[in-house]
């Protein structure tokens, strides 16, 4: 917002957790600012202590960030400043610089805070929080009484004695109307006024009401200022921009306030260049907020006072309203109105501090000079609230045709455009968690090239302002496709738009605003944010689209109830693991809630190799295949009325009328209860070892034909014409008993029914049925035909049989027989994707607005009520398995997954909402290396993910010495 008058000091704040209230509350002093009722005597007795310089220097705010300048002690000590408003700096390191400034000051130092919802975003070792149009647009009032109380408290722990911000647009000139009315604002300033807080318009900057300009707008608006006056408005910041207009004089500036408005407070300007000081202080400016070289002004004005261009007793009139500011601002914090140095090392806050309207707290705080503010800014428990206000103040402004959240992701491509900025990298990282994307970036140039039905175009503005001609590009562009802005700060953009265009309005162009607008998008997060003021008629005060969550989100631990400290054995445990050549890396990945709150990948591809591992990285997940594409596919043909559960075998496949296989059922054949042998009859094959040569052997070649077409790794070829051998010798197995007997010939008989049913192959099925529609990137069979090799983890560097460190290819030696598509093995993934299945059976079907399954067809399969503890393909926890230690005790009945041979696994919990992911290469190098099972690391992990269930309540980080 860049013209008007901004309010400051909390005042929105205030006004919007009260404005409900129906009783008013009483004026204080009515046409005057409440300080100057303080004790002059001792003022004046003050001022005629005082030399010039000393006079001059409190005219001064020195602002500045980082490390300040050595001669910034010598500016206080000898009084060339009258205040300080710094940031960037750690807390402890301000605290010492307050304090070595204040000991030397021949004055109280003015200590101004810097602009934002909290006194956070001053220092740089506190989290940031979001600005102030974000805290505005959260849907909560009872959050917003809780950051004004904190503030509060902040404010007096720092001895913070100006506090400027944050601010709120009284005025909007696009639309000539107030943003809330005049007397919620009156209500406000008496509260802040009760408080001894300094309530301060902001950037004032209305040039046509300086000028005396007349119009039915301009009268309003003057109304409004009186209002705010008469209401005790402490005082006023003239925005630097005023004075360099070249139609208004200072004169004009100080008869505006001190006679038209009648204004006795204060007024303060921000020095913009040093030629505007002449102007600034002729305006009849109180306080200067100088950003560098306090000592050229003070030369100046030290100059300008004895060529006579001002009176001593102009002076002391200025001089006398900032010390009755700064002593009544002071009030609450000290016993004596003007104590020395004796009172700077204890402030005692009374009980009755706090927002009128809400039950006085008995306590009273006192707070020593460093009674833990470091470790009180730094506190861990500030990442719940600044995720939370981050997410909750994002505002869908506008939802044509419901677009948001975007539910079919099959077939639809996206290309954001990112305008203002180079690097639109927070953004596109949490957008390629849920689909793929083209992006580019340009610094002003609107152009969208390839517009066109199908496509979905997101135009991302970094912070710039919007002009008509962009407005009506993204207007013409909407009509031609569907089109998303997603407008980072500037929320005045708004004004030259209307509801015809989604609109996502995130109030900073900080990483976390960024990866959660991106979210919000997908339904990872819902829409809740209510925009905090009116722009034009289509976009008012308190509209936002409300969405809902329909697809994961990425968060962190304490949004679900789980300390983050708890889960720091996890990666302990990991990290001894890879030093013990475990495996040399692995992703883990908790969903908790429909939020995935911890997801980490660890260590490198292979021991030799130094590529990390990555989120988008590819794992051979072994027999998780059995659960996350062969059962899947078999719920889907299940509902879909192609088989029954109780079915046999010969009624689905053409079997040999001498088959043992024959009276199967599927229910034994899916809870390994059919007494197949383990592995299918491919021995022959696997202990053939003349397959090494150029030349093409009995059984395999090192370059494909017309018979050797089936790839098993690289360079290496099957003849095809032993499938059907293999098949045949299959069916001629004997089952042996119906007790519980784990056989990957089970899902291979699986994968030929569901291909016969199906009508096409594994692979195709499943990536038709779930992961594409699911908008998995990750999940697939042979993952060479789509991922680059450089993505994919490799497993056991094979000697024996195929002769390569296997990359790329499946393990599982079955599996590669069949060309890397099996029922039982072959499937590669990420520890992202699969949550995302699981979520998907957790919801009970349902995952980005789609239902993929019933219910209770999950229900049924992932039940063990089929004679042993398996459900149908899923494995599950059994009393055995929980007293050994595989399963932590507190799991429930109904969780459900499976465990892969490579060193995986994948567990969901629906009762408790909860996912556990373990991907590792644990057979790299050696097949032969059973550590993982020796060392639990696997059932380790699990136990620690259970201990740390409900073991965080949110809270506001407390100051210490509250007592």
């Amino acid at each position: 917002m860049n013209r008007g008058v901004w309010i400051a000091v909390f005042l929105a704040l205030l006004v919007s957790a009260c404005h409900r209230e129906q009783e008013a509350v009483p004026i204080l002093l009515p046409g005057r600012a409440p300080f100057l009722q303080g004790n002059l005597a001792a003022v004046d007795a003050r001022i005629r202590q005082m030399s010039l310089e000393e006079k001059l220097g409190q005219f001064i705010i020195l602002s500045g960030k980082g490390e300040p300048d050595r001669e910034l002690y010598q500016w206080v000590k000898t009084g060339k400043i009258g205040g300080l408003q710094w940031q960037g700096l750690p807390v402890a390191r301000f605290i010492r610089l307050r304090d070595s400034l204040e000991d030397v000051a021949p004055q109280p130092l003015f200590i101004a805070a810097p602009g934002g919802v909290l006194m956070n975003n001053a220092f740089s070792d506190a989290l940031p929080l979001p600005g102030w149009y974000a805290l505005q647009a959260v849907p909560s009032d009872s959050l917003r009484h809780t950051l004004a109380n904190t503030l509060i408290e902040q404010a007096v722990a720092l001895k913070i004695n100006y506090l400027p911000s944050p601010f709120l647009n009284l005025w909007e000139q696009r639309t000539n109307q107030l943003q809330l009315p005049l007397n919620e604002y009156a209500q406000a300033i008496n509260r802040l006024n009760e408080l001894h807080i300094l309530s301060m318009a902001e950037a004032f900057s209305a040039i046509p009401l300086i000028r005396g300009d007349t119009s039915a707008a301009q009268d309003s608006m003057l109304d409004a200022f009186r209002h705010l006056v008469a209401a005790g408005l402490s005082g006023f910041r003239i925005d630097g921009a005023l004075y360099n207009s070249p139609t208004v004089t200072s004169r004009q500036i100080n008869r505006f306030f001190r006679d038209e408005l009648q204004f006795g407070g204060l007024l303060v300007a921000e020095m913009q260049d040093p030629s505007q000081l002449d102007k600034i202080f002729d305006s009849g400016v109180d306080l200067i907020i100088v950003p560098s070289r306090p000592g050229f002004v003070l030369d100046y004005l030290k100059a300008a006072f004895r060529k006579g261009a001002y009176r001593e007793e102009e002076l002391n009139s200025r001089l006398r309203r900032i010390l009755l500011a700064r002593e009544w601002a002071a009030a609450p914090l000290r016993e004596a109105p003007f104590g020395g140095a004796e009172n700077r090392s204890m402030r005692v806050l009374p009980a009755s501090i706090g927002i009128p309207g809400e039950p006085a707290d008995s306590m009273n705080f006192a707070y020593p000079d460093d009674f833990g503010l470091a470790s009180y800014f730094e506190d861990n428990r500030w990442r719940y609230w600044q995720r939370r206000l981050f997410e909750q103040s994002l505002v869908l402004a506008a939802n044509p045709g419901g677009l948001l959240p975007l539910k079919e992701l099959e077939g639809r491509p996206f290309q954001i455009l990112h305008l203002g900025t180079d690097n639109g990298r927070f953004f596109d990282e949490a957008f390629g968690n849920y689909a793929a994307y083209e992006s580019r970036s340009a610094l002003l140039e609107l152009r969208l090239d390839g517009v066109g039905p199908g496509k979905t175009q997101l135009v991302v503005l970094h912070g710039i302002p919007l002009d008509s001609t962009m407005a009506d590009t993204l207007r013409s562009v909407a009509r031609r496709s569907a089109l998303i802005l997603v407008n980072l700060g500037r929320p005045d953009n708004l004004a030259l738009l209307d509801t015809n265009l989604v609109v996502v309005q995130a109030f900073s162009e900080e990483e976390s605003a960024q990866a959660l607008a991106a979210q919000l998008i997908f339904g990872g997060i819902p829409a809740q944010g209510k925009l905090p003021f009116t722009l034009n008629p289509s976009f008012q005060r308190g509209q936002g689209v409300e969405t809902q969550q329909i697809r994961l989100c990425y968060g962190i631990p304490e949004q679900r109830g789980v300390a983050p400290e708890k889960l720091v054995n996890i990666d302990a445990i990991v990290g001894t693991a890879i030093g013990q050549h475990v495996f040399p890396g692995c992703q883990v990945l908790i969903a908790k809630g429909g939020t995935i709150i911890y997801n980490k990948a660890f260590g490198t591809h292979t021991y030799e190799a130094p590529e990390p591992v990555r989120h988008t990285d590819l794992y051979d997940v072994a027999s998780v295949t059995k659960v996350a594409a062969t059962t899947l596919v078999a719920m889907r043909l299940f509902e879909e009325g192609k088989f029954g559960i109780n079915d046999k075998l010969r009624n689905h496949l053409d079997l040999n009328r001498r088959s043992r296989l024959r009276n199967l059922t599927l229910r034994k054949i899916m809870t390994h209860q059919s007494g197949l042998q383990p592995h299918l009859p491919v021995i022959p094959y696997l202990l053939y070892r003349d397959m090494h040569n150029a030349d093409c052997s009995r059984y395999f070649c090192a370059s494909p034909n017309d018979t050797f077409s089936v790839q098993v790794a690289k360079d290496f070829y099957f003849d095809h014409r032993y499938l059907g051998l293999i098949r045949s010798e299959m069916e001629a197995l004997t089952p042996h008993s119906t007790r519980f007997r784990y056989s990957d010939v089970n899902f291979a008989l699986m994968q030929e029914l569901l291909e016969k049913e199906g009508g096409a192959p594994l692979d195709s099925l499943a990536l038709r049925e779930f992961y594409q529609p699911l908008g998995l990137q990750h999940t697939l069979f042979n993952p060479l035909s789509r991922i680059p090799l450089e993505n994919i983890i490799p497993t056991q560097n094979d000697s024996r049989w195929r002769h390569q460190l296997v990359h790329g290819y499946v393990h599982d030696e079955t599996a590669a027989l069949f060309g890397g598509v099996a029922g039982h093995a072959g499937l590669f993934s990420t520890a992202e994707n699969l949550a995302v299945i699981f979520q998907m059976l957790i919801n009970g079907g349902s995952y980005g607005g789609q239902q993929y399954l019933l219910p209770e067809t999950i229900k049924q399969f992932t039940s063990a009520k089929y004679g042993n503890h398996r459900g149908l393909g899923f494995d599950k926890p059994s009393k055995e398995t929980i007293k050994n230690g595989n399963f932590p005790e507190q799991v429930s009945d109904a969780t459900f997954g499976h465990t892969g041979f490579t060193g995986t696994c994948v567990w969901a919990d629906p009762e408790k909402e909860l996912i556990y992911i373990f991907l590792s290469n644990r057979i790299n190098p050696d097949i032969n290396n059973r550590k993982i099972f020796e060392k639990r690391i696997r059932e380790r992990i699990h136990h620690v993910i259970y201990d740390a269930l409900d073991t965080y309540e949110p809270e506001m980080p407390v100051l210490a010495g509250r007592y």
